[in-house]
């Protein structure tokens, strides 16, 4: 009943101090002023309403798409194609291109007097994308591959969209968007990149997106029904701030195929602790917050908690409108001491996240976005650990007529309390597992 080689060397990654040796190509890039890309067609002026789902995560996210040149396209320039199609998507999600600001009761919106969405072209004379080798995980090099404007103070006044297009010598090409989470979840810019896609394409959108969020509004008077202890502290016991923290954090990342995650499950399933069944999201995120947390040392005492995001859209009551262009999720954590997340059966972990995930109900959902309505409350990560899962976001169906793209990845690696799962291998069929870790002191 023991884990596989495979497994077995992600325990050691998880448990390991020592940063990867990679080597990085380095990359030379011309990059010229960024334009402003304005609707295709005029938008009223207007303050764009953003809901208690939105204001907890503002935070930019950068991520980069590549695609190889095409014979029958090396006389069209994939920025111009981009930019265009960019253009008519604008008319539909007009948000993308206002700018952040802030309402008079302190909450985030998005003000559109058509400033325009922030698009720079690039140039990679001398670089080719397969020398980068494996381009579906982080590599340092991929910061350039994505606009960042000057640093601020805030975010207030800034874009809440970038998008760079970096063209290469053999004709291939790389989008890189960085995009604020406040305005897109991860299924909405699947749609987004998508549709652009299409009308790059010369295709039609045949549907109509729903960009209206005032369905997230919180209830009037205010109604929490639930503690939402996710915004509260956990005592800290074994001083996880200097674990959690490190100024130098390093990183690793490894696959696991079908068959590993196949034993993995079958392990978990064995023991019982009343799971019946087991998804990889779930078998994944138990698996690297037990051991995460056992590689800290921390005391068995010490409390610890796993947050995740949960798709909400059907949960609702009523659900949310189909092609939803907000974010559509809610934070859920599972929580536990650390001497019991490492000590008990693998499947005790597995049934904690089952059981957070079942938590979150329509009930659960309007009571959360209540609750920051009434303390403007941001989440609590002491001892805690944070898991992304892109594991069902097909970014890489993306095709803006040079075919799909050959590979996507974040632009960065995540902060050192955090793990990211992205679909990959044959058949998207593997996960890579991309992890933060602290530096020993």
């Amino acid at each position: 009943m023991g884990l596989s080689a495979t497994m077995q060397k992600l325990m050691e990654i998880l448990d390991s101090n020592d940063e990867n040796d990679e080597e990085h190509v380095g990359l030379e890039i011309r990059v010229q002023e960024p334009e402003l890309v304005h609707p295709a067609e005029p938008v009223e002026h207007q303050v764009y309403y953003l809901s208690n789902l939105d204001q907890n995560i503002a935070v930019p996210m950068q991520t980069v798409w590549f695609f190889n040149g095409q014979e029958d396209k090396k006389d069209q320039d994939p920025a111009a194609v981009l930019k265009e199609a960019l253009r008519k998507l604008l008319v539909h999600m007009f948000f993308l291109a206002g700018r952040i600001g802030l309402s008079p009761d302190y909450r985030l919106q998005i003000e559109f007097e058509d400033q325009g969405l922030v698009f720079v072209e690039a140039v990679a004379e001398k670089h080719c994308i397969a020398e980068f080798g494996d381009v579906s995980r982080p590599a340092p090099f991929m910061k350039q591959l994505v606009y960042e404007p000057p640093p601020s103070e805030n975010i207030l006044g800034s874009p809440p969209t970038f998008v760079q297009v970096t063209k290469f010598k053999c004709g291939g090409f790389a989008l890189g968007l960085n995009n604020n989470h406040c305005t897109l979840d991860g299924l909405a810019a699947h749609e987004f990149i998508c549709s652009w896609g299409k009308l790059a394409r010369g295709l039609e959108i045949t549907h109509s997106f729903s960009i209206d969020r005032s369905m997230l509004k919180p209830r009037s008077p205010l109604q929490p029904e639930f503690s939402h202890e996710e915004f509260y502290d956990l005592e800290d016991l074994s001083t996880t701030k200097d674990s959690f923290f490190s100024i130098n954090p390093v990183h690793g990342s490894f696959e696991v195929n079908p068959r590993d995650m196949d034993a993995l499950k079958k392990s978990i399933l064995d023991e019982g602790e009343g799971v019946s069944k087991v998804t990889t999201f779930e078998a994944l995120t138990a698996f690297t917050w037990r051991v995460r947390m056992n590689s800290l040392n921390l005391t068995p005492e010490q409390k610890t908690r796993v947050f995740f995001s949960v798709d909400v859209r059907k949960k609702l009551s009523p659900p949310l409108p189909e092609h939803f262009m907000g974010n559509g999720i809610v934070l859920t954590f599972a929580t536990t001491t650390v001497g019991e997340l490492c000590e008990k059966p693998l499947s005790f972990a597995v049934k904690l996240v089952q059981d957070a995930i079942a938590f979150v109900t329509d009930k659960y959902v309007r009571s959360a976005i209540d609750h920051f309505e009434a303390t403007r409350a941001r989440p609590a990560l002491v001892a805690s650990f944070v898991v992304t899962s892109w594991l069902r976001l097909p970014f890489h169906e993306a095709d803006f007529g040079w075919g799909p793209a050959v590979a996507m990845s974040p632009a960065s690696l995540p902060d050192q309390g955090v793990v990211l799962f992205i679909s990959s291998g044959k058949d998207r069929k593997s996960a890579t597992v991309i992890l933060g870790l602290p530096t020993s002191s």
